[in-house]
């Protein structure tokens, strides 16, 4: 039986101009249409602020449903096809990680070749770093 998910988790948008890049932290365990939704307005608004570099944290999320899914790529497409525009996701570092296998089986891991993370230090060097050049 799955225990209830608390209903006040929210995913975040953390924007450090100190740091350099911007964190959307996927604050629940699933990534739904009301998640999908409010990911689109915080990506807008920090787009709207400005802000060029994004690590999206998959950490706490076990589950996106095809819409998520729909949406993470969407955005991943927008800034490839940008040359001011840099993303990351990070997964949770465990042996069996079910979220990043199937990112892995839809070839999405793929077509993000080396923006995909499991330490959250090296995403952020890796967004530091492109933040530089």
């Amino acid at each position: 039986m799955l225990n209830p998910l608390p209903q006040d988790e929210k995913s975040v948008l953390v924007s450090s101009k100190k740091t350099g890049f911007t964190e959307i932290l996927i604050g629940k365990r699933v990534f739904l249409r009301e998640e999908v939704h409010q990911f689109q307005g915080l990506i807008s608004r920090a787009l709207n602020d400005g802000e060029t570099r994004f690590l999206i944290n998959f950490h706490d999320c076990q589950y996106i449903s095809s819409e998520g899914l729909g949406a993470v790529a969407e955005f991943w497409r927008t800034c490839s096809e940008s040359e001011h525009l840099k993303m990351v996701a990070l997964f949770k570092h465990e042996p069996v990680n079910e979220l990043l296998s199937f990112f892995e089986i839809i070839g999405l891991t793929r077509v993000m070749d080396g923006h995909v993370f499991t330490h959250p230090q090296s995403a952020r060097e890796f967004l530091v770093k492109t933040t530089s050049k």
